[in-house]
């Protein structure tokens, strides 16, 4: 492993991810060594989060997928 890196990204979430994606993917003008830090397993890590996403189907995600819904409704804290 290289011992410098153009850009270092604290945090394996969502953003994380998709930033570390998008800087390093093949095709990109200049493609980026990038390091991606994350916390180890044990008590002071997060909880385990779902992730959402909307785009149509055919995307660069689809294989990620372990549901999906057609429709969404949203409702108020008064229930409306």
């Amino acid at each position: 492993m290289p011992a410098d890196f153009d850009v270092v990204i604290v945090g394996a979430g969502a953003a994380g991810l998709s930033l570390a994606y998008h800087l390093s993917a093949p095709g990109t003008v200049t493609p980026l060594s990038v390091a991606l830090v994350d916390a180890p397993p044990g008590p002071l890590r997060a909880p385990p989060r779902t992730w959402c996403f909307w785009e149509p189907p055919g995307g660069d995600y689809d294989s990620c997928l372990a549901a999906s819904w057609r429709q969404l409704r949203v409702r108020a804290a008064d229930g409306s």
